[in-house]
């Protein structure tokens, strides 16, 4: 398997950049921060509904991915499973476009319910993708070139995802709502659509040591016990939650720039493509500096950044500091995609890899609800400064969990016991 690995690995190295290139460059006309955000403030004033567009994103791919770590564990191979699920993760846009083109025979509540729930099944099949897709990437790839990798493929997505927010700024713009989002929405469907080709071209190696199915009961055994033995694990899981908290205003900062500066959409597309600038450079620094000096360095420098943020947004005195915080949100959304990923990889063995996967997503699903939704009834109740006081406490907890209580996991590997 070591010899496969390492003999394709130039080719899986390829395809899958270009996978994630045209992913990324997909979402820069959809995108979470900007475009949906915009979307969803045509039918409604409430901040707790904006606040829940990133929330629910993040917790269906989240959530679903223990739940499907004992199917990961026990296949020999991944990729059927991977370009299966992950058409349920890209065809919703198709639909977004289909829903903005009818806007006007619904009303803001049917219009609503719709949107939530296309959001509700793009996540859920990226949660159900997820533990698929990574452990197979962790396969297809030398474990010290998975920083390397994964900040290459995702600063690849910020250099073509830079021009298609640019892009999404201008048909905002340009053309009248809402067929200006439906266009963005079926752009995106189409450039996902690239992406999947290459993402199935994927070689994924025979894995000759694949243990047998576990039982359902014991797999929750083994679940249990990482919980009990691993204690850096769990503060880890600590550190992500607060790491929710501090990154609250990602959801609120593009409504909080019309409300505060009157920006208009051809700036939010600018400001988007300094978000994807800013990410096309720091994954694959990040990336590189992971592998050679510790993920979880990475991980507290982007925690740093993201404190920053509230910081900057309350003392903002013109428009051009908008600009500041994007490119320090980008650095941040870096720590806690690339970084995060690649550091949980390194808990665990290699049999032990799909279990912590799942569980450190899983567990940390319901903290990407719960913390938009406590921005924005802190918005709702006392206004954005009191947001920005909130992810600023948070962030400052999470930094000091990540710098003294969470370690390497290669400096005192744990050994999980499997219990029949």
């Amino acid at each position: 398997m070591s010899a496969y690995v390492l003999r394709h690995y130039r080719y899986n190295f390829a395809v899958n950049v270009l996978d994630g290139g045209f992913f990324v460059f997909g979402v820069g006309f959809a995108s979470w921060v900007t475009v949906f955000p915009l979307f969803v403030s045509h039918l409604t004033d409430s901040a707790l509904l904006i606040g829940l567009i990133p929330a629910v994103h993040t917790v269906f791919w989240q959530l679903p991915q223990v739940f499907t770590a004992r199917a990961v564990a026990s296949r020999a191979r991944l990729k059927p499973a991977v370009v299966t699920l992950t058409i349920v993760e890209r065809f919703p846009y198709v639909l977004f476009g289909v829903l903005a083109l009818q806007l006007a025979r619904l009303s803001s509540t049917q219009a609503l319910i719709i949107t939530f729930a296309l959001l509700t099944l793009q996540g859920l099949g990226a949660g159900l993708t997820a533990n698929f897709w990574q452990t197979m990437i962790s396969r297809t790839m030398p474990p010290t070139r998975w920083g390397l990798f994964f900040g290459t493929q995702a600063a690849f997505g910020s250099l073509l995802g830079t021009g298609s927010a640019v892009a999404a700024g201008w048909i905002l713009n340009d053309q009248p709502y809402p067929i200006n989002f439906a266009v963005c929405f079926f752009l995106c469907a189409a450039a996902m659509s690239v992406s999947w080709v290459f993402l199935a071209a994927t070689r994924e190696p025979p894995d000759t040591d694949t243990p047998p199915a576990m039982s359902a009961l014991t797999f929750r055994r083994q679940l249990w016990t990482i919980l009990r033995v691993d204690g850096n694990f769990r503060w880890y899981l600590i550190g992500r939650w607060l790491q929710s908290i501090v990154v609250i205003p990602s959801a609120f900062v593009t409504v909080y720039a019309v409300k505060r500066f009157n920006a208009d959409p051809a700036l939010l597309g600018l400001l988007t493509g300094s978000l994807m600038v800013t990410q096309m450079v720091a994954n694959p620094l990040m990336g590189m500096l992971g592998d050679r000096w510790g993920h979880r360095q990475a991980m507290i420098a982007g925690t740093v950044a993201a404190v920053i943020v509230p910081i900057v947004a309350l003392q903002a005195p013109t428009v051009g500091w908008l600009f500041v915080i994007f490119v320090l949100t980008g650095i941040s959304s870096v720590c806690f995609w690339l970084v995060g990923i690649t550091f949980t990889l390194q808990f665990g063995s290699a049999k032990d890899r799909p279990a912590y996967v799942g569980l450190a997503n899983t567990l940390t699903a319901p903290s990407g609800v719960l913390a938009p939704l406590l921005g924005g009834w802190a918005i709702d109740a006392s206004g954005y400064p009191a947001m920005f006081i909130l992810a600023l406490v948070g962030g400052i907890l999470a930094v000091a969990v990540l710098a003294l209580a969470v370690h390497d996991p290669h400096q005192a590997p744990v050994s999980v016991p499997v219990e029949a």
